[in-house]
């Protein structure tokens, strides 16, 4: 019995096993065949030279073939190994993940309620900052007027001093008529000349009027009496001021058409001004907003005003509006003298005036303080010799909320 051996012969499966025998009947092909692990059974007389070489060839082959696919099997199996591993670390991975997930959607809702708790802290704090610009611009047209007024004050109250002076010289002076009158009333029937005890008094009135210079009192009593008059003009000026600016915060909030305020106001000062001067508008279609009417009325009127008188003979005075996700914006532009670099930081200071020497210099510092009470924005940009431009704009959502 022959037999062909590839590989190690403990547990090795790719093992070939050739059966060659002499006496089939005692060893049954088929018995052998179920019975033992063997690959091929040969008879003798059938297995010939070239019968053996091509079924130990045969065999040969199978066992490389096995080798080779136990070793795809093996690295099959290290692959799926490979391959379970990395599924595990997914599976981990994407518990973390919605671990993770979880834990920043918590963290998320918890950042916006603080969001939510900090915006409407900012709000009030807006609207603080609000009423803080509104009370610093009182407290600057107040501490100008308290100064004025102090001086107001001092020359009301000296020029009445002198007055009071001037009234009891006049009144002595009076009193010595009256003695006078008494000492030559009535005249003495033949005398041509006053007495000595007359002349003695003339010349003491005389005297007097010398010393208290009556000609020069009958000259500056009128100008005393109108320089109190212009002080005390001036103190009611300064007042009406301050509660001009107090006012402010007092004007309810109510739906209003932009475009019909600065229509109407832009028709009024048309007409006041040389026909030279054109006024060219550009209005969009914009939502009523909630604002201080009147107030914001005032404000278009005392920019729109300053564009007219910025342009010495001719030229135009541009007015828009335009609408989008930042609100509403009016763009007011004039192509006039425009204003000195120096003069930028000053320009909403109370009663400044660079080229009105008889304006009020409270013109824009009324309209930015309007405008900012209503929760707008407030830019004004200019260049020398070339013009200006102020940009205000309004919120649409939250206009009328403050």
């Amino acid at each position: 019995m022959w037999c062909v051996l590839s590989g190690k012969k403990k547990k090795n499966d790719k093992l070939r096993i050739i059966l060659r025998t002499g006496q089939p009947g005692k060893a049954p092909e088929k018995k052998i065949i179920l019975n033992y692990d063997i690959n091929d059974y040969k008879e003798k007389t059938e297995l010939t030279t070239q019968k053996l070489f091509t079924t130990i060839t045969t065999a040969l082959r199978s066992y490389t073939h096995l080798v080779e696919l136990e070793k795809k099997t093996k690295e099959i199996a290290d692959k799926n190994l490979r391959l379970n591993e990395e599924i595990a670390r997914r599976i981990v991975a994407e518990s973390n993940l919605t671990k993770y997930n979880r834990s920043l959607e918590k963290m998320i809702d918890s950042k916006s309620t603080r969001l939510k708790t900090a915006l409407a802290a900012l709000k009030i704090k807006e609207k603080e900052l609000v009423e803080a610009h509104k009370s610093a611009a009182v407290c600057d047209i107040s501490s100008v007027n308290l100064t004025r007024m102090d001086a107001s004050g001092d020359r009301v109250k000296g020029n009445l001093g002198l007055m009071d002076r001037y009234r009891a010289d006049m009144t002595l002076l009076l009193e010595k008529y009256e003695i006078l009158q008494s000492l030559i009333s009535p005249p003495s029937r033949g005398s041509s000349a006053p007495d000595r005890k007359t002349a003695g008094a003339l010349k003491n009135i005389d005297q007097l009027k010398q010393e208290i210079d009556f000609n020069g009192i009958l000259i500056s009593y009128p100008e005393i009496i109108k320089d109190s008059a212009e002080g005390i003009e001036q103190i009611s000026k300064a007042v009406k001021d301050i509660q001009c600016f107090m006012a402010i915060k007092d004007e309810p909030l109510e739906k209003t058409d932009i475009n019909s305020l600065l229509k109407t106001v832009g028709s009024e000062l048309k007409e006041a001004y040389s026909p030279k001067i054109g006024l060219q508008t550009d209005f969009a279609v914009i939502p009523e907003i909630r604002i201080a009417k009147e107030n914001i009325k005032k404000a278009f009127r005392e920019i729109i005003k300053n564009a007219f008188e910025a342009i010495s003979s001719k030229g135009i005075v541009s007015v828009s509006t335009a609408c989008d996700d930042a609100g509403i914006t009016i763009l007011i532009s004039d192509i006039g003298h425009g204003i000195a670099p120096e003069h930028m930081d000053r320009i909403f200071k109370p009663y400044f005036s660079v080229h009105k020497p008889h304006g009020s210099g409270l013109g824009l510092c009324f309209a930015r303080s309007a405008v900012l009470s209503c929760n707008g924005t407030f830019q004004l940009t200019s260049t020398k010799n070339e013009g200006t431009n102020v940009a205000i704009t309004f919120p649409v959502e939250t206009a009328g909320e403050f």
